[in-house]
């Protein structure tokens, strides 16, 4: 495929099992990625996840879970797990930020210290977690070591989320993450359009160019310097449905030449 990034799952995603691979495995398929150009090794956490939830057994659960995938990560030399903080059901963020941040920083705490925890933003639907900037921001301002958390923008969410990358444009779109949350901590980017209308808070991914975000304002992102070191992994359905494919990095590398 012509790639230096790749994001996969420690284990299978719609279920609690722990991954099987050993810290060794680990070591082993980092050094070969390493060897074949694969710069950056992202896990994605379990579908699960929900740090934000009213149920100890569900939070501690997935405490556990996110632990044991930034220690998997850490022994790839990885570059940190993705995740999404989960919802609150019937509570306001303001109504449970201070649990989230606390559960963030218990599993920094209980992880490898070469590990990178990284906040996924996502499409606003429900009363999930992390659609705005503002509330990314808080959550990463309540983490102790800045070191260990890092930020994931989704362009499908963004867009769906109400953050207009096709008329306000990618430009003004991270300035404001930048002014909100800050670049530093902006550790990847999930290359995605949306079959769903902008603000709609409705997750759906396109392949590139074929869905309401469209081809400009990915070319317009891949021209921007201060994002020419952020890795992008595509989450596309396909042309064939297969999950990502040569068609979407051909398209994002033709429109980033």
């Amino acid at each position: 495929l012509g790639i230096t990034a790749i994001q996969i799952f420690a284990s299978a995603p719609g279920n609690w099992n722990p991954p099987k691979a050993t810290h060794e495995d680990g070591k082993v398929f980092g050094e070969a990625c390493r060897s074949e150009g694969i710069t950056h090794i992202f896990f994605h956490s379990i579908y699960l996840i929900n740090l934000a939830s009213d149920n100890p057994e569900l939070v501690e659960k997935s405490k556990k879970s996110l632990v044991t995938a930034l220690n998997l990560n850490a022994s790839m030399g990885g570059n940190g797990v993705i995740f999404h903080v989960g919802s609150s059901k019937l509570n306001t963020f303001d109504d449970v930020k201070t649990n989230v941040i606390k559960n963030i920083n218990d599993i920094i705490g209980e992880s490898d210290p070469k590990s990178t925890l990284i906040i996924e933003t996502n499409a606003g639907q429900g009363n999930n977690i992390g659609s705005t900037f503002e509330e990314v921001a808080i959550m990463v301002e309540g983490v102790k070591d800045k070191s260990r958390i890092g930020v994931c923008l989704d362009t499908a969410h963004t867009f769906a989320s109400g953050y207009d990358l096709v008329n306000v444009g990618p430009q003004k779109i991270f300035e404001e993450f930048d002014q909100k949350i800050g670049l530093k901590y902006l550790k990847a980017i999930h290359c995605n359009d949306s079959k769903t209308e902008f603000n709609s808070r409705v997750d759906r991914h396109e392949n590139i160019g074929l869905g309401k975000i469209g081809d400009k304002p990915f070319e317009q992102m891949l021209h921007l310097p201060e994002l020419a070191y952020v890795p992008f992994v595509l989450e596309v359905p396909g042309i064939e449905g297969g999950g990502p494919d040569f068609a979407n990095v051909a398209r994002l590398k033709k429109l980033g030449g």
